[in-house]
């Protein structure tokens, strides 16, 4: 009876062991989970920081090139403009010069 008694002891002894390394294992791994939840929450929130960057970092290339084309636009109408103006000159011109040869 006694060695029945020992050895239940040592088997309930186990048992408490075993539960005890259960709880610790699970516990780590609720603090585990916990953590790469953490984790993941802060890697999103600077993905999310760095997709406002680049989107607002295009909106000013885009705003930089349409300020950028309307300037080539306004230039080139400029050019015509001085183009038109030119030749207007040299026919002005080419008129005196034939009135003077007359």
């Amino acid at each position: 009876a006694g060695e029945a008694s020992a050895a239940a002891e040592q088997h309930a002894a186990e048992i408490a062991a075993l539960k005890a390394a259960h709880r610790e294992v699970r516990d780590d791994l609720g603090g585990a989970t916990g953590r790469h939840a953490q984790e993941l929450a802060e890697a999103r929130a600077q993905l999310d920081e760095v997709h406002e960057h680049h989107r607002e970092r295009g909106l000013q290339v885009e705003e930089r090139v349409e300020h950028l084309r309307r300037g080539w636009e306004d230039h080139a109408g400029r050019l015509d403009g001085f183009e038109e103006a030119l030749a207007a000159a040299a026919a002005a011109q080419e008129e005196r010069v034939a009135s003077l040869e007359c």
